[in-house]
C-alpha cells in the first residue's frame, strides 16, 4: 500500500520530505474479537484520509493457547521440570503481548501505531 500511496500523493503534488517521510492525515479506530470490554484480542488500524488504505495496524493479545494447554496439563501430568522447560522455550513464541484491560486495548494500539 505505501506504493499506492505515493503514486496518489505524488498526484496531488504532495512530496515527502528530505527523509522520505510524508506528512499524511490518518483516520483510526479499533476493534475488538468479542463485544466490549471483555477481549483477550483487540486491533487498532491507521487509515490514510486520501487513499482509504490501511497504513498500519497492531494487534494486541492477553491470551496464548499454547500456554492455556500447559498451564491446564501441568497441573493434571506434566513434572515442574518438564514445564518450566516448555516455558522458557515457549516464551519467544507466545502469543501474549498485552495484560492491561481490554477497554485501553485501542488507545495502547494507537500509542504503539
Amino acid at each position: 500500500s505505501r506504493d499506492i500511496i505515493v503514486q496518489e500523493y505524488a498526484k496531488l503534488n504532495i512530496v515527502p520530505d528530505i527523509n522520505g517521510i510524508f506528512d499524511i492525515d490518518v483516520t483510526y479506530d479499533g476493534t475488538w474479537h468479542k463485544r466490549g470490554h471483555h477481549s483477550n484480542i483487540g486491533i487498532g488500524i491507521a487509515i490514510d484520509a486520501v487513499t482509504k488504505l490501511v497504513v498500519d495496524y497492531e494487534v494486541l493479545c492477553k491470551y496464548c493457547q499454547m500456554c492455556a494447554y500447559m498451564e491446564s496439563s501441568y497441573s493434571k501430568q506434566t513434572s515442574l521440570e518438564k514445564y518450566e522447560q516448555y516455558e522458557n522455550e515457549h516464551e519467544h513464541n507466545c502469543y501474549i503481548n498485552y495484560s492491561v484491560t481490554a477497554a485501553k486495548m485501542e488507545s495502547k494500539a494507537a500509542v504503539i501505531i
